[in-house]
């Protein structure tokens, strides 16, 4: 849980800077996220047309799918060969 918690906070971070006029390059020094993480986590919020209160009223789980959040435990790991290479051949 913790992982989860340093990571909301992170991109909680970055969208109150960013709505209090900080520059993303400040901001990446701020958080010590890089600048393509900064700049990709804006664009999100953007794209959502919401308010900075209605992001921040979001629970964990509905922040991670809005930010497309993913961790190493979420991750599935396939065995054999894929489907499109099987139909090339």
């Amino acid at each position: 849980m913790p992982d989860k918690l340093t990571i909301r906070s992170k991109v909680i971070q970055i969208l109150q800077a960013y709505t209090g006029g900080v520059s993303k390059s400040m901001i990446s020094r701020k958080t010590g996220a890089s600048r393509n993480t900064v700049k990709r986590f804006i664009r999100e919020f953007i794209a959502t047309d919401r308010s900075l209160e209605e992001i921040l009223g979001m629970s964990d789980s509905a922040l991670e799918l809005l930010f497309r959040i993913v961790h190493n435990a979420h991750r599935i790991e396939l065995a054999g060969e894929s489907l499109r290479k099987q139909q090339l051949s």
